[in-house]
């Protein structure tokens, strides 16, 4: 699959069979709650979509958005 190049891409560019492939092709994992703490504190409760192995201390992990999803408006704009 060929992505979008991000200095071609504009929002709304794609339509939603062109989002839900990237989505497939890109993702693996699902969120499964979205818990608005303060105005900029939410946790997030993420399902792998497959095992992942044990817990061990110090252990983390990041959490990233293809750029062909929506923002919200407090967020800072990036350049891609």
């Amino acid at each position: 699959m060929n992505l979008p190049t991000p200095n071609a891409f504009n929002r709304g560019a794609l339509d939603s069979n062109e989002v839900a492939a990237l989505r497939a092709a890109h993702y693996n994992a699902t969120l499964i709650a979205s818990i608005d703490v303060t105005d900029s504190l939410r946790i997030l409760r993420v399902c792998p979509d497959t095992a992942i192995g044990g817990y061990e201390a110090g252990q983390y992990t990041s959490l990233g958005l293809g750029y062909w999803e929506a923002r919200v408006p407090e967020a800072d704009m990036e350049s891609l």
